[in-house]
Formats: C-alpha cells, structure tokens, sequence
C-alpha cells in the first residue's frame, strides 16, 4: 500500500494559475484588437457628426420655410436673401461655418417657389463643404402640393 501511497504523492496537480507567456499573449491579443478596432470606432464618429449636422441643416431649413410662412406670400418679392432675412435661425449657430440662403421665384401667378440652401463646413478636417437644399411652394392660401 505505500507504492500506492507514494505514486499518488508523486503525481502533481496541474497548475491553473497564469503564467508570465500567458499574460503577455493575452496583453498582445488586447492591443491587436484594439489596434483593429480604433479606426472603425473613428469612422463611426465621423460617420455620426455628419449625419447630426445634416439633421441641424434640414432642422435650419424647417424653420427658414415657418418663416417665410409667417412672414406672408403676398410680402415675398422675388430674389435671393440671407437665411435670416425672414427671422432668427438659431439651430443654424451649431453647424460649423453655417451659411445659407433663400431664393423667391414666381413660378405661377399667385404661386411663389422658396428654395433655401444651408451650406456648412464639415470631415475630418473640417475641409469640405456640405449643402442642403428643399424647395416648397407657397401660395396665399398657404402650401401647394
């Protein structure tokens, strides 16, 4: 029975605990991953700013067109103004270098056509320049169709 004994006592555990290659292994894989994943994670920031800004400018050019409306169909005289022209615009202070304008035409007596154009500056960079553009029709009645 000692034989029995001693080749148990002989036979070791394994070891579960972590040794120094397996940490090192593990803090490799992490920074890969991270590494991987910084330039999607940057995409999909850029890709979100943009897509913020455009919902501001189609939120600018709404309320450009309300106050067109308020402003009265048979007080629009043809030609282009200034966004502000018609009243304040304050969502149009958080895109950067936001600018635009409004053009009145009279496309059919009693009709007058507003296109109004937000333009701002975005990317990475903040190079490129962005627009967006609605067009409505108003009449003294109020909206066509």
């Amino acid at each position: 029975m000692d034989v029995i004994h001693q080749s148990k006592r002989l036979r070791r555990t394994p070891n579960r605990a972590f040794t120094l290659v397996d940490a090192l292994v593990a803090a490799t894989m992490v920074v890969g991953i991270a590494t991987l994943s910084i330039p999607t994670f940057l995409s999909t920031v850029v890709v979100h700013r943009s897509i913020e800004r455009a919902t501001v400018a189609r939120e600018a050019a709404r309320t450009v067109i309300e106050n067109i409306r308020d402003f009265g169909v048979n007080n629009l005289i043809d030609g282009s103004y200034s966004l502000t022209r018609f009243g304040t615009v304050e969502s149009l202070a958080s895109l950067p270098s936001g600018t635009g304008s409004v053009t009145i035409t009279t496309s059919a007596p009693g009709v007058r056509k507003a296109v109004v154009k937000i333009l701002w500056v975005s990317g990475i960079r903040q190079g490129r320049q962005r627009s967006f553009n609605t067009v409505t029709l108003l009449t003294p009645g109020g909206v066509s169709p």
